[in-house]
Order: C-alpha cells, then structure tokens, then sequence
C-alpha cells in the first residue's frame, strides 16, 4: 500500500518523512491531497521543505537547539507583513 493510497483514508491525516531523500519527499508533496500534512524529520532538509511546502519539521536537533531551529521554522511561514500561515 502507497502513501498516496493511505492519504485517501479518512483516519489517516498525515506522514512524519524521517528518510533523507528529498525525492521521495516531493513525491509525498506532488501524489497526496494539500490537507494531508507532511512532517519533515531531516534538519538537513528542512528549510528548503518548508518551502516547497511541508507543513512542519520534527528535528532531533530541536532537543539541544529549540531557538535556533524555532529561527528557521517562523520566517518560512511569515510574509514580510509578518502576518504568518499557522
């Protein structure tokens, strides 16, 4: 069974992507619904998930570092108006 295919479950409202392939992750992004939520696990990639559209990231990092990663999750969902997309 497929992501995609879970996606249509109505139990089932979102994926936590903990591998390290950006590709798999824009796949996730192109073959799910835009309500399914896509967590990323990867520091390494969060930023540039952030803005192809993951709905958040889950670092291991954020244990040791909260304020530095909370610096590179807040401006990826505010507009220079600073009104921000929650």
């Amino acid at each position: 069974m497929t992501v995609a295919t879970l996606a249509d479950w109505e139990t089932v409202v979102g994926i936590q992507d903990s591998g390290d392939y950006i590709a798999y992750f824009v796949q996730l992004l192109r073959k799910t619904p835009e309500e399914f939520a896509i967590l990323q696990v990867s520091t390494a990639y969060a930023l540039q998930s952030l803005e192809m559209g993951a709905d958040g990231f889950v670092p291991g990092g954020a244990n040791v570092f909260p304020e530095l990663l909370a610096t590179v999750a807040v401006p990826s969902r505010c507009s220079p108006d600073q009104s921000c997309d929650w």
